[in-house]
């Protein structure tokens, strides 16, 4: 094993560890799981230089984009209070 591979378990540790802290603090953190999973395999391409990794990294992100946008837009964040994004006519 390289030397630059030896540190990739520990990191993943610290991720898991950090997402499993962060679903105590904030009550909806599941929203944030395929991100946070997106990131992960990105910055492990970035190490490895694996395709693999970067193509499934570019995917999940571009799904937990997705969730967390109609997660916010569900919650009503996205309206500006004129009644435009309400989809009624009058």
């Amino acid at each position: 094993m390289e030397r630059r591979d030896q540190w990739v378990g520990g990191a993943v540790l610290i991720v898991i560890g950090a997402g499993l802290l962060l679903g105590q603090l904030v009550g909806n953190a599941g929203q944030f799981i395929l991100l946070g999973i997106g990131v992960l395999l990105l910055v492990l391409f970035a190490i490895s230089r694996n395709p693999g990794t970067l193509i499934g990294g570019g995917i999940l992100i571009g799904l937990g984009v997705v969730v967390i946008g109609a997660a916010f837009l569900r919650r009503g964040g996205g309206s500006s209070g004129d009644g435009a994004s309400s989809g009624g006519a009058g």
